[in-house]
Parts: C-alpha cells; structure tokens; sequence
C-alpha cells in the first residue's frame, strides 16, 4: 500500500504544475498588454494554449496577440522575449535559436521558431531567418505563409541560405519551401535550378505557387513575354492573396521593364505598381515597399513630381516601414521635391 501511495503522489506530482510555479503571459493587440499566469501547455492552430493559474481553466491567444512570455526554467526563451520587446534583434535571434535547441518543451520550439523568422531578418541574419522560415514551414505551415522573410540584394547572403533550404526540401518536399527554394535560386541568378524544381513538381501547370515561380524565372532571365503570358494565362487559378500579390508585381515589372523612353509606356508602368498598392496596402510586404518607390520614381522622372511626392511621403510615414534605410531614403526624396516646389 505505501508503494501504491508513494507512486500515486508521484503522479499527481508530476500531473499538476505547481502552484509555486508558473509561466507568465503578456497579450493583447493594442494599448496596455494583459498580464495572465499560468502554465503554458502548447501552441495549437496557431495560438498559444495555456491553463490559467487562478481558474484554471485553459486559455489561448493567437500567438501574434502575444507580446511576451516569461517561462518557467527556459532562460534562453526568456532572454529572447526581452530582447525582441526591447527590438534588439540580434540578441532576440541569437537567443531563440539557442531555446530551439536548448527546449525540450515543444511550445517553446514552436514560439520561437515563429519569434525567430522576424528577430533574424531585422537582424540582417538573412540565413538564420531563412532556416527558422523552413522549420515554421514544416511545423505550422498556415502560419509560415504569412512569414516568408524578404530575400535580400546580398548574393553572399543568399547563398549561405540556399544549403539549410534545401535540406528542408530534401526531408520533406513541400509546395511552400519548393517555391521559397525557387525564389532563393532566381534571387541567386540561378533560374535553371529552379525551372529543375519546378520540372520535378506533380501538377505544376496547375499550381498557382509554382506559376508564379515560373513567370519569375522567365522574368529574371528578362524573358518578359514569357513571364507576362505565364501570368495572364492563369488569372483564375490566383485565388490566394500571397499569390495575386506576387502576379501583379511581375506583370508591373515586366510593364516597367519594357516601357523604355515612351512616356505612355512608363505611366502604364506606374499604373501597374500603383495596382499593387491599392489591392495589398495592408501588407508588409517587400513589394508593395518596392512598388511604391519604383511608381514614385517613375512619375518623377514623367515630370509628376507632386504625385511622387506623395508617394514618398506615404512610405516615409507608414509605420510597417518605420526604421527602415527605404523610409529614410523616401523621406529624403520628398523633403527634396517640397523643397522644389516652393516659391522662390
């Protein structure tokens, strides 16, 4: 009997979370965060799950919604949450890589797999934020669709990416990290690689995600018949946003790519990155930054420097481009053209 008593406690010992012991959660999505403790039990569809200490009833809250986690015995987690609340990047994705590792809670792999895509890219760790995407990618792939990190100018960068993306394919061929891995080897100006991707894809004349990397492969061997038909064949199979978005940007660069010296050319031009802007203002998007800056440039250059500037206004003051080299060089660029356009 005692053995049977000693081995219930132990049970129930190990069953209940102390209640010395707890995690604590800070959310909300704007204002004042919510603090809450408790114990955190897992991410699930995307929300972190968690059992309230006082109630204990179970709480959850998209993991967007939540600000900062400071968890029982997991110092790396622990000193990531602070570094990303206080934007000190480098400290943030050093340390949830650490905690990927460290953990043996798959909560805490799952928070920071998703905290570490965004600390690394503004980090400038283009390669961590690439490898942390893919392990996202292979864990909540709803999720990761909504994180891809920007591909960056950096061919060295790029480069030190591409093994650890490949790797993840070659473990397990997905749609998504095929067509990251695609992007990866067109950015690199290595479009056969990626046509090879995409010869290797079942049903790739009928996949969306891999029409698009088709038309960018034509786009950045400058084949811009190739890539426009690519786009405009398929209209209505682009019926994901992430995908329209992508369709539209390569039919406006393939629009601007080709305008010349033809004032009309280059107006239609403008158009078609200003269609960009107007259906995905919303997003944080490198291209929709991008067709901001190109559809200003290119209405500047026309002689419509009130409209450009404008333009450049907008991005210097949208705060999902605050601190960016791109927001201060819009800044410039519209200080320069109000200062234009004063009386003498």
């Amino acid at each position: 009997m005692k053995r049977i008593g000693r081995s219930l406690a132990f049970l129930v010992a190990t069953a209940i979370p102390s209640a010395g012991l707890a995690d604590t959660i800070w959310y909300g999505t704007g204002g004042a965060a919510i603090k809450a403790e408790g114990t955190v039990m897992k991410v699930e569809g995307g929300n972190l799950v968690w059992q309230n200490k006082s109630t204990g009833n179970s709480t959850q809250r998209p993991l967007d919604a939540i600000v900062k986690v400071n968890a029982d015995g997991e110092a790396a987690l622990n000193a990531a949450e602070d570094a990303y609340e206080a934007e000190k990047w480098d400290v943030a994705a050093t340390n949830y890589d650490k905690a990927i590792s460290a953990s043996r809670k798959d909560w805490v792999k799952d928070r920071s797999v998703f905290r570490l895509v965004a600390a690394a890219e503004k980090a400038g760790q283009f390669p961590l934020s690439a490898k942390a995407f893919v392990q996202l990618a292979a864990r909540d792939p709803n999720q990761a669709k909504e994180k891809k990190p920007a591909i960056p100018d950096d061919k060295a960068l790029i480069g030190r990416a591409i093994p650890d993306v490949e790797r993840a394919f070659a473990t397990k061929q997905t749609d998504l990290v095929r067509e990251f891995l695609g992007e990866l080897y067109i950015a690199n100006s290595e479009p056969d690689k990626a046509m090879r991707l995409l010869a290797g894809a079942p049903g790739a004349d009928k996949n969306p995600a891999l029409l698009v990397m088709q038309a960018n492969a034509a786009l950045s061997t400058k084949n811009y018949a190739a890539a426009s038909d690519v786009i405009n064949k398929n209209k209505a199979l682009f019926t994901d946003p992430t995908h329209q978005l992508t369709a539209l940007y390569t039919l406006a660069e393939c629009s601007a790519a080709t305008a010349g010296n033809d004032p009309a050319k280059r107006q239609d031009a403008a158009i078609a990155y200003m269609r960009v802007v107007a259906h995905f203002s919303n997003k944080s998007s490198p291209m929709v930054l991008s067709s901001l800056l190109k559809a200003a440039k290119l209405l500047e250059d026309g002689g419509q420097a009130t409209e450009a500037a404008a333009l450049y206004k907008q991005v210097a003051e949208d705060p999902k481009f605050k601190g960016s080299k791109s927001a201060a060089d819009a800044k410039a660029n519209y200080d320069r053209l109000a200062a234009a356009a004063k009386p003498k």
